[in-house]
């Protein structure tokens, strides 16, 4: 949705409110994109695997964003069968 809300703005339907640009950051380009945005909440999503990289950790501490890393964590628990469904969201400032 913040992706969404970045490339069309109103038009996509999205209403963000944030003092500072949000942008989603993913796939293989993310080496050229990330020097590009600056003071800015990068939002990555966990099937990404650059995040947990040597490379990615260099260019975070020479960066002025923040940046969240999103994961979903599902647990089963089997005595109240019901499913805890859970979006985790790690800052880095």
């Amino acid at each position: 949705m913040i992706n969404e809300y970045y490339e069309s703005g109103q038009e996509s339907g999205i209403d963000l409110k944030c003092d500072k640009q949000c942008r989603v950051l993913g796939g293989r380009d993310w080496q050229t994109l990330l020097p590009t945005i600056k003071d800015s909440i990068v939002f990555i999503d966990e099937d990404n695997d650059f995040w947990a990289t040597d490379e990615f950790a260099r260019n975070v501490r020479e960066s002025d964003n923040y940046f969240c890393l999103v994961t979903i964590i599902v647990m089963m628990i089997r005595e109240w069968r019901m499913t805890i469904l859970s979006i985790l969201f790690i800052i880095i400032a």
